[in-house]
């Protein structure tokens, strides 16, 4: 095999060895990738998943009367996805979610003539708090959890709901963080 053709075939199968091999190592020395070990919930405050959860008040600081609905709906659709617990709408379970908005700041920018935004600007501040479903003490709390985005040629609306997805988001992670 001439010299060139080692040199390439190093440079292709070395990289590969050793992503594949990396992997094997690490997990002899007891690290683990992230959901290797099968449930992602188990890293959860709210446990392995198997306890029901039900939605509290919602306080918040928009003039948007839907924003509520957006945010229970978001919170219920991304909590069932991720399997971090039964998602019930009774009045008993083993823990209540409460939301509060802390702060809400949408700024358009449009156009007169067409009435069109151009650009529209929305900043999202809120707190999760877990409550025990049968004592109603603070289990948990996210903190102030801010997402901020930037949209060209959106409503209001549209431009509101995807930085709620986005916060809420932010704030379901940190409930899956333990530390």
């Amino acid at each position: 095999m001439p010299a060139l053709c080692r040199r390439s075939f190093l440079a292709v199968t070395l990289p590969l060895a050793v992503s594949v091999l990396c992997p094997g190592l690490l997990a002899g020395c007891g690290y683990t990738w992230r959901g290797q070990k099968g449930n992602l919930s188990a890293d959860s405050v709210l446990g392995d998943g198997s306890k029901t959860l039900r939605m509290g008040k919602v306080e918040q600081v928009t003039l948007y009367p839907w924003v509520p609905y957006a945010i229970r709906s978001q919170l219920r659709d991304e909590i069932n996805a991720r399997g971090l617990a039964r998602w019930v709408d009774g009045k008993t379970a083993d823990y209540t979610l409460g939301v509060k908005l802390t702060g809400s700041t949408i700024r358009s920018y449009s156009d007169t003539a067409s009435g069109m935004a151009q650009l529209s600007q929305v900043r999202i501040s809120l707190v999760l708090t877990v409550y025990d479903g049968h004592t109603n003490n603070q289990v948990w709390t996210s903190g102030t959890v801010s997402y901020s985005d930037t949209f060209e040629f959106e409503n209001d609306e549209t431009a509101v709901r995807e930085t709620l997805t986005e916060c809420v988001r932010r704030a379901l992670d940190r409930l899956q963080q333990r530390f």
